[in-house]
């Protein structure tokens, strides 16, 4: 899902100043990146409600419903203010919740982890919020918004990412990374098979997102022409040749464990982008069009512009025990997710030399119907992405312009993948298993 800010920026609402002035804000005293919009004057409650009507997010009043009081005790009221959620009814495995923005995804993971509950979240306006707050739990929501805010300024200022990692600055080197970190999994993997055929090295390298990376790069810029572009890892191998592969990827750095936060996150996103890879495949092949020649690779990639934050962050740590404390490492995870990555990959990937389709591919990601060319690629990433990003997504709400752009309906990929596929690495080789 795009980042609010990066979301209300693209719409006009707010500007580019406010998303930084925000980012700061955020990494002095803590909180949300809506909760410091809303602070500064950047935007309205209001404002942002009508937004997210016109874009056919569903609502739901609260106040037009009887919510019972087990209900209501699946989120304390410190829960409901901190995440502006409100519990409204449960169905089986499934609970009903009202949000001032329903596409949350830290609160909604919040959520379903202190539930053991899927999250079906409808948006709701702001004084409905309120005044269903304090009829169902006879206080204050603007009070109680005030504590609030003052608890997390006490408390998660000393947590905050460190001042001194300014990601809008270090997006500027981004260019700068010549290799990103291989896993050392693939550097073992490849150097312990005997007799490594061009098969062998291209399943290792569709299991890594930096080595991925290398080959193309490499064999691209042995082509040099847009004509002649590679966007296959096999393409790739066979143009540099399996022992060239080879050295490329063995000579490249592997992620290294000066801090151990930074590797995990580093190496949870690696994984992460093999399962959207893995998903981006299976559309495409289930939409029946020929929508990319390589949608694997693209989609692979895609989340290249956040590991690259992740290691420029990880060389600037080195040394240091800024991330010790979990709730520092979150607030950094936080500022990551909320700063554009879409366009800091699109930047690494002209750098390195990659085809036109991934550079706009990986730009528009988050925003596919933005995407002047290769739309329906644009588009098929922004779908994988968002149901492997998500526990729990609304196809028609949360997909639904990426889905008519592939021409696509909501019942045929809940056919081919759902329900909520779940993705999992088993051996070498990329699987897709449902929830049962």
């Amino acid at each position: 899902m795009t980042p609010v800010g990066t979301l209300l920026e693209n719409a006009d609402l707010i500007s580019a100043n406010d998303v930084s002035r925000a980012l700061e804000r955020q990494t002095r005293e803590g909180g949300r990146m809506l909760r410091n919009l809303f602070a500064l004057g950047a935007i309205s409650r209001g404002a942002l409600y009508r937004f997210l009507a016109s874009q056919g997010v569903p609502t739901l009043n609260p106040l037009n419903h009887r919510v019972s009081s087990d209900v209501l005790e699946l989120l304390p009221a410190e829960f409901v203010v901190q995440h502006e959620m409100m519990p409204v009814d449960r169905m089986g495995p499934m609970l009903t919740v009202v949000m001032l923005y329903p596409w949350d995804e830290d609160a909604i993971h919040a959520a379903e982890s202190l539930t053991g509950l899927r999250i079906n979240a409808f948006l709701c306006d702001s004084d409905d919020f309120a005044t269903a707050y304090h009829r169902f739990f006879s206080r204050s929501l603007e009070e109680d918004l005030v504590s609030d805010a003052k608890q997390s300024s006490e408390t998660e200022t000393p947590s905050a990412a460190p001042s001194t990692y300014d990601l809008n600055a270090l997006r500027a080197d981004v260019s700068e990374i010549d290799d990103l970190p291989v896993l050392a999994a693939t550097i073992n993997r490849i150097s312990h098979i005997e007799d490594l055929t061009p098969a062998r090295l291209i399943e290792c390298i569709a299991l890594d997102v930096a080595a991925t990376g290398i080959v193309l790069r490499e064999a691209n810029a042995l082509r040099k022409g847009e004509a002649n572009s590679v966007v296959r890892i096999d393409d790739a191998v066979r143009i540099l040749g399996c022992d060239h592969a080879q050295d490329a990827i063995l000579s490249a750095p592997v992620i290294a464990k000066s801090n151990e936060r930074i590797t995990e996150e580093y190496v949870r996103v690696q994984r992460e982008s093999v399962n959207v890879a893995v998903l981006a495949q299976n559309l495409a092949d289930s939409c029946g069009d020929e929508i990319s020649q390589a949608p694997y690779e693209i989609a692979l990639l895609a989340n290249v512009g956040r590991l690259a934050l992740i290691e420029l962050v990880r060389r600037e740590s080195e040394g240091s025990n800024d991330f010790d404390h979990p709730e520092r490492f979150r607030a950094l995870v936080e500022a990551i997710s909320q700063t554009d990555f879409a366009a800091a990959g699109a930047q690494l990937a002209t750098a390195w030399g990659l085809p036109k389709v991934f550079v706009e591919s990986i730009r528009q990601m988050r925003t596919p119907t933005l995407a002047r060319q290769y739309r329906k690629t644009a588009a098929l990433v922004h779908l994988a992405d968002s149901i492997v990003r998500r526990t729990s997504v609304l196809l028609e709400n949360d997909c639904e312009n990426s889905l008519n752009t592939l021409g696509c309906s909501s019942a045929a990929v809940h056919r081919a993948l759902w329900p909520a596929a779940q993705y999992k690495t088993v051996n070498t080789m990329p699987v897709v298993t449902a929830i049962a």
